[in-house]
């Protein structure tokens, strides 16, 4: 379980977001360099949202890195979930649907995996999980829904 939770670690989610916005940058894949932007900056919220409702976690777990010590919602389901529906949403708009399958398989089994570990570990109550996926899967549909209304727009041209 702490494989699955350090997946979703601050260094490993900045390297996948690295390494996504580079290639498209280096691909010239501009429309999709700007929506993986947007929905990256759903990231505020969650610390936001930990700063309005101030829930401690579960039996007094003190979290050592220099982070809020709040627990909802949780960071680690939050960005997961956004940074890897976000990477499976361009591979679903640049490859054949049999990468894209095989993609969304994978990315829907390590958000799953990564908000049961966080509970599992003790840092979260489920709740915490929960709500972090609801606020990031959110801000990805919005995000999702414009960057289809403007590739599609761009296409009929």
């Amino acid at each position: 379980m702490e494989f699955f939770s350090n997946i979703a670690s601050v260094p490993l989610m900045s390297g996948a977001i690295v390494i996504s916005l580079v290639t498209l940058g280096l691909m010239r894949k501009w429309k999709f360099f700007w929506t993986f932007l947007a929905g990256l900056s759903a990231m505020p919220l969650y610390a936001l949202l930990k700063l309005l409702v101030k829930r401690s976690r579960p039996n007094g777990v003190v979290i050592d890195f220099g982070f809020s010590n709040d627990s909802f919602p949780s960071g680690h389901s939050a960005s997961s979930l956004i940074v890897l529906f976000m990477i499976a949403y361009i591979v679903d708009k640049n490859l054949n649907k049999i990468w894209s399958r095989i993609v969304a398989g994978i990315v829907g089994f390590l958000v799953i995996a990564i908000g049961v570990s966080r509970i599992y570990l003790g840092f979260h109550f489920p709740t915490d999980v929960i709500g972090g996926w609801l606020v990031a899967l959110f801000v990805f549909l919005i995000v999702k829904r414009t960057a289809d209304g403007s590739i599609e727009s761009d296409s009929i041209k």
